[in-house]
């Protein structure tokens, strides 16, 4: 019994290690973008759900449009991409706190920074390109 105990803690330790470290965007940041977000929901018609579970960290992998529409939309709108979808990397590092990686957060933009089909696709690609290699598990 004490070596089945040892093991899922073992187990459990070594689970919790892999995990990335949790970043929280700068709040002051986060909140001006609020109105066009706003607006990008009244637009895109994207399901509250969905984006509350992406506020808290839940991949939203889907096949639904209205996510990446919602994606360019609020990217777009915030001035944090090109009219050609492609992100505004400066712009987008100003929302990580200074106690973030940000030189691996921004390595990671760098490799994401790919031109998709259309501008949609291609703000959509990078946010989850961006989600899945950056070295951080974003927060807001």
């Amino acid at each position: 019994m004490l070596r089945v105990s040892i093991f899922l803690v073992t187990l459990c330790v070594g689970y919790l290690s892999a995990e990335k470290p949790v970043v929280y965007l700068v709040p002051e940041k986060i909140v001006q973008t609020l109105p066009q977000v706003m607006e990008c929901i009244a637009e895109t018609g994207v399901d509250f759900e969905v984006l509350n579970k992406l506020r808290t960290g839940v991949s939203a992998d889907s096949k639904d449009p209205r996510i990446a529409k919602f994606a360019h939309c609020g990217m777009k709108k915030n001035g944090l991409a090109k009219k050609n979808g492609r992100p505004e990397i400066d712009k987008l590092m100003a929302f990580y706190p200074s106690s973030a990686d940000k030189a691996a957060i921004r390595k990671v933009m760098e490799e994401c920074d790919k031109e998709g089909k259309n501008p949609v696709d291609t703000s959509y690609k990078f946010a989850q390109c961006f989600e899945k290699n950056a070295p951080v598990k974003v927060m807001f």
